[in-house]
């Protein structure tokens, strides 16, 4: 068996039998019979199961646990006073309700304490409790001592129980006979508190005794049980401390490490309760040659040079000599320090980039995915350093997701209101060569008066572009319609296998209908802004007819259009100035126009790390490449500029177009 098991099954039953002095009836005694158990032949039996088998050392104070005890016992004769006899060494520990540690199964603070194997026999013999028929008991010792194994004196203790009177079945015998034989006797029960021995007792003493009578001061019998073996329980064991190395200086004080070693542990638990692990330090540091140097003065050696105190532009560096001895110099004479020039070259400001990237570029597609382009700008760099240049990053982005035809706000920044001129953005694809391109806002827009020259911005219909025309040419030759643009063609424009037509241009916006907003968002019980002007789906649709040969029928492609944005509730306070400030234009236009040609060329943009300037030039401290303006106003016509290159569009935004005709998109079209 392990020393560890924390529960033990007494195995030994006793079976007393002793003859009776006179023959018992088929039926039923005299009173005289029933008063002496000696009389009578009995069948009396004993168990007692324990939960630990470790020895109760008292070093863990009040947590220290204890050892349960579950006896169970059957008389076959009445009795009135039981006397337990523990083997020697066992310590009771008072109960609060009886006085004597006894009380009854299944009641105790933790039930877990008591063994499963005794819950197990209890519940198959149907042992009942003593406890409730108890009068009175109590503890006491023998005045014989024992002895143990290794000779030391132990005492033994005692637990007098005595039971009420006329109590059926206990002090009283219930006589009945059924089928010809008598009632079986009940099972008893009752548990005990102990502290297990701290030394095994010898062999002959290793037993426990259960002692009864009925109604006289002498034992009417007696069953006895072989105890079990009490196992060793320890602390905590260390080794002598030792010193470890020598100390670390020959005078003056100085420390020595000391260490030991666990000797032995204890067993991790008693029942279900663990013990802590043993915490005690197994290393310390104790000072050690404390007395007073005693030597002459001598040079050590020479130290290692110090920290520089300059980067660059000249600097010095300490020297210390170090010395070792009565009378040498104190650690603050200077005489003792040498001091030496260094990093004498000429400074150079470092270069230093940005920790945050900004960006610079729009998104480069109008709608599906594109890239734009973030820098870290420099902070400080010498002149003469002409490799400290910006460092750029290319990052995808998508202004919206694209369809067959795409209505586009170019710069999400800017919010497009009722009655004014906007630069909206178009992109489509194309499934088949066309001769004619025509455009119809939805009704209210316009692109200013019919037959007026229009104009294409940041467009890629080179070299099949020629102009535009506000309007639709009728039969007669007039232009009709201010809302529908013409593009003018000098051949066929063909499909558009790798991407996306694209071009942008200003339209008047229509006022809202009667002003009618509608709010977008609730927050919590308030109504919010009406921000935007109620216009039906159909009513906002915009429609580009593409003409396959002259003599065909127009087939047409839809999108939705973008959303009118109430001024009252969008637009802010402004600073003072003009726009001049931001543009370089003047303050009569309405908007930035070609006349004024004040839109700003497309940069290109260069890193000294990266890439040069096109045309072989080194790439300047700013990270653009110069262009030449030649002045002639034809920027727009060349399509190398664009509206807004500083657009932080950096997310997808989710498709704000739809596509009516969507048969003639083809196969290969994503």
């Amino acid at each position: 068996m392990d020393r560890r098991t924390t529960r033990h099954l007494a195995t030994f039953i006793f079976l007393l039998t002793a003859p009776c002095a006179a023959k018992q009836n088929a039926t039923r005694h005299d009173d005289s019979d029933l008063r002496d158990d000696r009389k009578v032949s009995k069948n009396h039996e004993l168990k007692i199961f324990t939960n630990d088998q470790r020895m109760s050392v008292d070093d863990l104070g009040e947590s220290t646990p204890f050892t349960t005890l579950s006896v169970y016992f059957k008389l076959t004769c009445p009795f009135e006073v039981l006397e337990f006899r523990l083997p020697p060494g066992y310590r009771v520990v008072p109960d609060p309700k009886l006085g004597c540690g006894v009380y009854s199964l299944g009641e105790s603070a933790d039930d877990s304490s008591e063994a499963s194997d005794a819950k197990e026999f209890s519940k198959s013999v149907g042992a009942k409790h003593i406890t409730p028929f108890i009068d009175h008991c109590h503890v006491y010792e023998s005045q014989e001592k024992k002895v143990g194994k290794h000779g030391d004196e132990i005492a033994q203790v005692h637990v007098r129980i005595s039971l009420k009177h006329d109590v059926a079945g206990l002090s009283q015998d219930v006589a009945a006979v059924k089928d010809g034989a008598p009632a079986e006797k009940k099972w008893w029960s009752f548990a005990l508190h102990v502290k297990n021995p701290l030394i095994n007792p010898t062999d002959e003493d290793n037993q426990f005794a259960l002692f009864h009578f009925h109604g006289t001061d002498v034992w009417n019998g007696d069953i006895y049980l072989r105890g079990w073996p009490i196992y060793g329980d320890w602390g905590c064991k260390y080794s002598d401390w030792s010193g470890w190395g020598q100390c670390s200086a020959r005078c003056g004080g100085g420390t020595l490490r000391l260490t030991r070693r666990l000797l032995l542990e204890p067993p991790p638990h008693r029942g279900t309760v663990f013990r802590k692990p043993c915490a005690d330090p197994l290393e310390k540091i104790v000072p050690c040659n404390d007395y007073a140097c005693k030597f002459p003065c001598q040079l050590v050696d020479v130290g290692e040079s110090g920290v520089c105190s300059a980067e660059c532009g000249g600097g010095i560096r300490a020297q210390r000599w170090r010395w070792k001895g009565d009378g040498c110099p104190a650690k603050d004479d200077l005489e003792t320090v040498q001091f030496e020039p260094c990093n004498t070259e000429p400074c150079r400001a470092r270069c230093i980039l940005a920790d945050t990237w900004t960006v610079v570029t729009g998104c480069s597609e109008m709608c599906g995915q594109g890239t734009y382009r973030m820098m870290r700008e420099v902070l400080q760099k010498d002149q003469n350093d002409p490799a400290c240049q910006p460092e750029w990053r290319e990052v995808k982005c998508a202004r919206q997701w694209c369809t067959q035809l795409s209505i586009i706000r170019p710069d999400r920044n800017i919010l497009p209101y009722p009655g004014d001129t906007y630069y909206v953005g178009l992109a489509f694809k194309l499934t088949f060569a066309v001769q004619k391109v025509t455009l119809s806002a939805p009704a209210g827009y316009s692109f200013g008066s019919p037959g007026a020259d229009c104009h294409l911005h940041d467009h890629d219909l080179f070299p099949y572009y020629t102009g535009c025309k506000v309007g639709i040419r009728s039969v007669d030759g007039s232009w009709l319609d201010s809302r529908s643009i013409t593009i003018l063609l000098n051949a066929v424009l063909p499909r558009s296998d790798t991407g996306r037509y694209n071009f942008m241009l200003p339209v008047t916006n229509p006022h809202c209908p009667q002003n009618n907003f509608r709010q977008l968002v609730t927050i919590g019980d308030q109504p919010g802004p009406k921000e935007v002007c109620v216009i039906p789906y159909d009513q906002n649709l915009w429609e580009m007819q593409l003409v396959k040969e002259m003599a065909d029928t127009p087939k047409s492609i839809w999108a939705a259009g973008y959303e009118l944005h109430n001024p009252q509730e969008s637009r802010k306070l402004s600073i003072p100035g003009g726009k001049d400030l931001f543009w370089a234009t003047t303050n009569d236009a309405h908007f930035v126009s070609l006349e004024q040609n004040a839109w700003r060329a497309r940069v290109v943009y260069c890193s000294a790390r990266l890439e040069p300037c096109p045309d072989g030039s080194p790439c300047p401290a700013s990270g653009v490449c110069p262009t030449a303006d030649d002045g002639n106003g034809d920027i727009m016509d060349q399509g190398s500029w664009t509206l807004d290159d500083s657009a932080q569009v950096t997310n997808v935004e989710d498709p704000a177009t739809t596509v009516e005709a969507a048969e003639l998109e083809g196969p290969d079209d994503a």
